[in-house]
């Protein structure tokens, strides 16, 4: 029988020491998102060739195509664009099959032409995860170490239940002939454990929140005391539609408040049209996909932001752990948050941020009370960067990989 997720690991400070020493290769699979691109720096100060295939999930519309992007010595030598496929969101749920498949040829394909055999792949979230286990049995990489961030449950009698479906089964694969298994939040490995997903006892399971780099860490002293902040998928399930049913509570108080929206996704026709409806085009500027420049200069001049979940027993953020809360702590930008992931109670244990139901009354009153007292913002915002500084991403990746690599050590030499 497997033991609860708090008797596996808990992360703490370990010594400067680089514990990837002996890894000459390593391939990381996974999105364009902050889950990703924290161990990918990590990485490439500690090992000599990273391999990152920078995967477009078919949700995101509007994003990049995949693409394979080679590291040598921490700097970029060489990037080429990959096969994308993304449909119609219509026929999104329809062509998931055909498109996982299209996918996992491409990034097979991809890999054996670079002629690398990697001493390492991590592959983060469900889809990378199963492509690097394939890799694996391929003998394209060693050892494989699979990253979960995420539990789906399907909703009954849905078309969303053959992408549950499909996910879920690709999750129970990799988790159980992967190398390793991390997690970023305990829920996430006891639910597994709690379904009898998990059938291989024997494999080391870590808990690996999102590290944070010092790096990233941004204080802005030089921002607007009235813009609220939204960035990621714009989908339903990420509550945006609360913010604009709360913003006439606010404007009435606060008549000088305006809400930015970055990012795309499945529900942005709909906001859109919301927002033209509430005539609330003036207040809340949806700027959809936008580059790295702007995503800086938009959170660093924000006074902070907002993350108002979807209390859905079927959503995966019950038991995730937000990489755009990760993002917003790391720009100093407290967070008011439902009580949905599990880091709102971090959150409101440090007074990071407000936690609220999912009401549209507490989170214009939240707004409200951060809005009209700057000295309440200030404390917030120092508490919010006091947080980041505690995911300290070298403290985090060293312990991971030390005590993942003292497990199967010999078998890279």
């Amino acid at each position: 029988m497997q033991k609860k997720s708090q008797d596996h690991f808990e992360f703490s400070q370990t010594t400067s020491d680089n514990p990837l020493s002996e890894v000459e290769t390593i391939l990381v699979i996974g999105q364009r998102i902050s889950t990703v691109e924290a161990p990918i720096r990590y990485l490439n100060e500690r090992v000599s060739t990273v391999v990152w295939i920078q995967w477009t999930n078919y949700w995101i519309t509007n994003g990049p195509p995949s693409e394979i992007v080679v590291f040598q010595e921490g700097k970029q030598v060489s990037s080429r664009k990959l096969l994308s496929i993304i449909p119609p969101q219509w026929l999104v749920r329809l062509l998931n099959p055909i498109t996982y498949l299209i996918t996992l040829v491409t990034f097979i394909q991809a890999t054996r032409k670079l002629g690398i055999k990697f001493d390492l792949c991590l592959g983060v979230t469900q889809f990378p995860g199963f492509v690097g286990v394939l890799l694996h049995q391929m003998g394209i990489v060693k050892k494989t170490i699979f990253l979960n961030c995420d539990y789906f449950t399907a909703k009954p009698w849905s078309l969303y239940s053959l992408v549950i479906i499909i996910s879920n089964w690709m999750v129970k694969f990799a988790t159980n002939y992967c190398d390793a298994a991390w997690y970023v939040t305990h829920r996430i490995l006891d639910k597994q454990i709690s379904v009898g997903m998990i059938k291989n006892s024997s494999i080391l399971r870590l808990i690996v929140p999102e590290g944070i780099s010092n790096q990233d860490i941004v204080w802005s002293e030089n921002y607007s005391k009235t813009q609220i902040v939204f960035i990621g998928q714009v989908g339903a399930h990420q509550g945006i539609q609360l913010v604009v049913d709360s913003m006439p509570q606010v404007i009435k108080a606060v008549p000088s408040a305006n809400f930015v929206v970055i990012g795309g996704g499945p529900y942005e026709d709909s906001l859109r049209r919301l927002v033209q409806e509430r005539g609330l085009e003036k207040v809340i500027n949806i700027s959809g996909y936008a580059t790295r420049t702007v995503v800086h200069n938009l959170l660093s001049t924000s006074a902070f932001a907002v993350a108002p979940y979807v209390p859905d027993p079927y959503s995966f953020t019950y038991y995730a752990l937000p990489g755009k809360i990760m993002l917003y702590l790391s720009y100093g930008l407290p967070v008011i948050v439902t009580n949905v992931p599990p880091i709102s109670e971090e959150i409101s244990k440090k007074d990071a941020g407000i936690v609220i139901d999912y009401n549209a009354d507490q989170l214009a009153a939240a707004i409200i009370s951060l809005l009209n007292d700057p000295g309440k913002l200030e404390r917030y915002r120092s508490r919010a960067t006091a947080l980041a500084h505690e995911y300290d991403a070298e403290s985090i990746y060293d312990k991971a990989f030390r005590d993942t690599l003292l497990r199967f050590k010999t078998d890279l030499d």
